[in-house]
């Protein structure tokens, strides 16, 4: 659509959009995050909605490809706003006992409909043409959202009810009592103070000691106001939140360099016709965004280590396999065949850890601080965009850029 409508026929003009959109979403992310915590969650889903309205108007009016790009910064600060602020809602409601299942839910809608709706607009470009219809049909979706966005209810009000009833309580494990069985036992008020200690959500969170949650008293109430420095460097501090945030980056490294690569490689280096690849790059999307309702559920019953490990493993062979296909198959039509396999097990492997993760990070962080966690964790992971899409600029044979990606996925499992 860029050479025919604006001229643009560098084959890799899709980087300065993948770099525009990550970046303009990470900042989005952290900025939602932050302010959702202060002002309430509905009014930033509100806000990212209606920033959303005008991006696909300024694209069809765009009178070359770099205002396309200034124009997909609002696309990223749309996305950001909405889905930072909406997943925060859904872990509100759902509680702390369905968090996979509540990012797997919303990840599960955005992306199965991001593929539906990448194939529809094929399909009404090739019926009506690039324009307007195609963007017409954004415009009246961006609007429908927004208007839908003002019927929720803010859920910062079940944010103060957790945090009421569950202010951390640090233990110090009593020589008598078992790792093992002090699952079993619950807390009352009369626990020896040799074996319950109060501690501040500072201490709780630098603490590698195992956490309960009981109510709290008013002391424990006072000691939970912390500058938003403070959250930020205990979230870095915090050796599972890193872990977390470099995972989640490296998965949106090599989405990044997906969306800049794998065209460019099925066309240009092996001659793929353009409605094969259609139907390629349909099916790594759609299989991550459909299975990601399951595999956020089942993180909720089982360790969400496994699905990390499992998933990163999963990525980082696809695209190794991806990688060596053509020099191992000389058929063409096997060598399809195997690639669309390799991006099913693809999106398989991103299914695995999309929710997953953030999920983690949401199990690491107290109520109180949630969004501030959570914006963090996406602001990083989102600049993986960017660094996947200038990994793809920096690598000319495309192959290369893929065994790196693979490689740093295959190191983070």
């Amino acid at each position: 659509m860029a050479d025919p409508v604006w001229g643009e026929d560098d084959p890799l003009a899709i980087t300065t959009i993948v770099i525009s959109f990550g970046f303009a979403k990470a900042i989005a992310n952290g900025v939602a995050g932050l302010l959702s915590d202060k002002f309430g969650r509905k009014i930033i889903v509100a806000l990212g909605m209606a920033i959303g309205i005008p991006v696909p108007i300024a694209i069809l009016v765009s009178p070359n490809w770099m205002f396309v790009t200034v124009a997909n910064l609002g696309l990223g600060a749309s996305q950001g706003l909405a889905a930072s602020a909406i997943v925060l809602m859904l872990i509100d409601i759902l509680g702390q006992s369905k968090r996979g299942i509540a990012v797997g839910l919303l990840e599960c809608s955005i992306y199965v409909s991001v593929a539906i709706w990448s194939f529809l607009g094929v399909q009404l470009s090739q019926i009506f043409g690039y324009q307007p219809v195609p963007f017409s049909v954004g415009i009246v979706l961006a609007a429908f959202g927004a208007l839908l966005s003002l019927f929720a209810k803010d859920t910062l009000n079940l944010v103060s009810l957790e945090v009421g009833r569950s202010l951390p309580i640090s233990i110090e494990l009593d020589p008598i009592v078992s790792e093992e069985n002090l699952e079993d036992q619950e807390l009352t008020d009369s626990d020896s103070p040799a074996v319950v200690n109060t501690a501040t959500t500072s201490d709780y969170w630098l603490s590698k000691k195992r956490v309960w949650y009981c109510y709290p008293s008013k002391e424990q109430e006072s000691e939970e106001n912390l500058s938003y420095a403070q959250v930020i460097c205990a979230c870095f501090g915090n050796k599972q939140i890193c872990l977390c945030i470099f995972s989640g980056m490296m998965n949106n490294v090599k989405d990044g360099l997906a969306w800049v690569v794998f065209p460019l490689y099925f066309a240009d280096d092996w001659g793929v016709d353009n409605w094969v690849i259609g139907i390629l790059m349909l099916v790594y999307p759609l299989s991550w965004g459909i299975l990601q309702l399951f595999t956020g559920a089942a993180s909720d019953k089982i360790s969400r280590k496994i699905f990390l490990v499992s998933g990163m493993l999963t990525q980082g062979l696809s695209l190794l396999f991806m990688a060596v296909i053509p020099y191992i198959i000389q058929n063409d039509s096997w060598r399809i065949a195997l690639w669309f396999y390799t991006l099913l097990f693809l999106g398989i492997g991103t299914a695995l850890i999309y929710p997953v993760i953030q999920a983690a990070v949401s199990d690491e962080v107290p109520a109180a601080w949630r969004g501030v966690g959570i914006g963090i964790y996406r602001f990083c992971r989102d600049m993986g965009y960017v660094v996947g899409a200038l990994v793809a600029g920096f690598f000319l044979h495309k192959s290369v850029a893929i065994l790196v990606a693979s490689f740093l996925l295959l190191l983070c499992s």
